[in-house]
């Protein structure tokens, strides 16, 4: 299993001015809690993830910006998110039936980044919109307005950086590497000789076996309980992240209440 970095953080948004001080936690010195919370990763999500009011809004705010500077209002905005904890693993869960159906084009999920490449942006329109020439950008600009402080909507879209070592350690504990290992014996007896699904993924991208390695893969992850078993690790290390940041997610939940509250108000057009 592999972890993808967290976000990082658009032009114009605080980077840390706020005098409030939270540690990144080094992934050695993380281990699992004793204790499992078996629903810390929906606690997790709960507390980072943006509802859809909270989406539209700071899309909202984006286009009235970009309007306000002379271009034409969009349909949608890219606009840079947390994402959930099972978001920044690797590789993403794929079923038998998926993979029969349609191998491995079934994990090219939606995410924010292949979608903002389906919205490409003029030059002029990319300079106003990311702030790349001053740092003055209709995406910081929305985060601030939607979330009202410039403090607390650094610190929301920054919770990945805190998050990531805690699943970082979870995917390189001993627990995770005897999932690989067991599904790479059950391929092994399959005829292919992989580590890993990553491996396996990344090893066959457009090549003609690229079907069968997805269904014999999908196969050993469902008799090895691949997902169910990394969902329990997570939760595991989750259970860590909450115990350890409790000041830091109280912080981070009050950026989301605020959003929460802020956000019918500019898409009713009474924020101004």
């Amino acid at each position: 299993m592999l972890a993808l970095s967290a976000c990082s953080v658009p032009n114009g948004v605080s980077q840390g001015s706020s005098p409030e001080s939270f540690q990144i936690a080094e992934r050695e010195s993380i281990h699992k809690a004793d204790a499992v919370d078996s629903q810390a990763v929906e606690k997790v999500n709960d507390i980072i993830l943006p509802p859809e009011i909270v989406t539209k809004a700071l899309q909202k705010s984006a286009g009235s910006c970009m309007v306000s500077r002379g271009h034409s209002l969009r349909d949608w905005y890219y606009m840079p998110r947390p994402e959930s904890v099972r978001d920044i693993v690797v590789p993403v869960p794929l079923s038998v039936e998926a993979a029969r159906d349609t191998g491995y084009i079934s994990l090219r999920s939606i995410r924010t980044g292949e979608r903002e490449k389906e919205y490409a942006f003029s030059e002029a329109e990319a300079r106003d919109y990311y702030g790349y020439e001053n740092g003055n950008s209709c995406q910081a600009e929305a985060w601030d307005k939607v979330f009202g402080d410039k403090d607390l909507s650094a610190l929301y879209f920054q919770t990945g950086k805190y998050m990531l070592p805690y699943v970082n350690a979870a995917i390189t504990s001993d627990d995770a590497v005897a999932i690989d290992g067991e599904w790479s014996v059950c391929m092994k007896d399959k005829g292919y000789d992989y580590s890993s699904p990553s491996k396996a993924i990344v090893s066959v991208v457009n090549k003609s076996e690229a079907y069968e390695v997805a269904v014999a893969d999908a196969t050993c992850r469902e008799q090895v309980r691949f997902e169910e078993r990394t969902e329990e690790i997570l939760d595991a290390y989750m259970t860590t992240f909450l115990n350890d940041n409790q000041a830091l997610l109280e912080r981070v939940a009050q950026a989301k209440k605020n959003a929460e509250a802020n956000a019918p108000k500019i898409l009713d057009g009474a924020a101004s």
